[in-house]
């Protein structure tokens, strides 16, 4: 919860820097949209806060909440240009802290999650939306598209599989401490 906080505040930082040098109208929407999607986190993070220690099933909660991460990571991608946006290294903050609450195995099912998510994103932008695009811009080739997925899905699951690991050994670690201490 602290983490999202901290990414809210970021994104907060880096929309009204935005704002402040991108004064045109034809920003306005998404501006007042990644505003809304601020607020949303901002108030997600409270909620979670409160009802956290009533919620029975903690790890399926913990799943739900980074898998609504990655969902507003998504949305902000798409947002801030999909293809040609800078937030997508976000993936990788929401599946290391995955791979810190959830181990190994979340921090991989976050990778299937958040890479299958940014295919989805690139193909809204691509090949959905392809009639609102602006001439004046070329888009890139599909080689191009092809190789900038495989990277981003190939740093998901590297991500996932270093902070996994290390996580798992930072558990037995603890473990062996306790048991030395005992």
């Amino acid at each position: 919860m602290f983490a999202r906080v901290i990414f809210s505040s970021l994104l907060l930082g880096a929309t009204v820097y935005f704002q402040w040098h991108h004064r045109s109208v034809a920003y306005a929407t998404v501006i007042t949209i990644l505003y809304l999607l601020i607020a949303v986190i901002f108030f997600l993070s409270l909620l979670y806060g409160l009802v956290y220690y009533r919620i029975r099933h903690q790890r399926l909660f913990a799943y739900i909440q980074i898998g609504i991460d990655s969902f507003i990571v998504s949305l902000v991608v798409l947002l801030t240009g999909g293809y040609y946006s800078l937030f997508s290294f976000f993936y990788l903050v929401v599946i290391i802290y995955a791979s810190m609450i959830l181990y190994l195995r979340g921090g991989i099912v976050l990778a299937v999650v958040s890479s299958l998510q940014y295919v989805g994103v690139i193909s809204l932008q691509f090949f959905m939306l392809a009639h609102f695009a602006d001439a004046a811009v070329s888009a890139p080739s599909l080689m191009q598209i092809g190789y900038k997925i495989l990277i981003t899905a190939l740093a998901c699951f590297a991500v996932a599989f270093l902070s996994g690991l290390l996580t798992e050994q930072n558990r037995k670690s603890q473990r062996e401490l306790r048991v030395m201490e005992e």
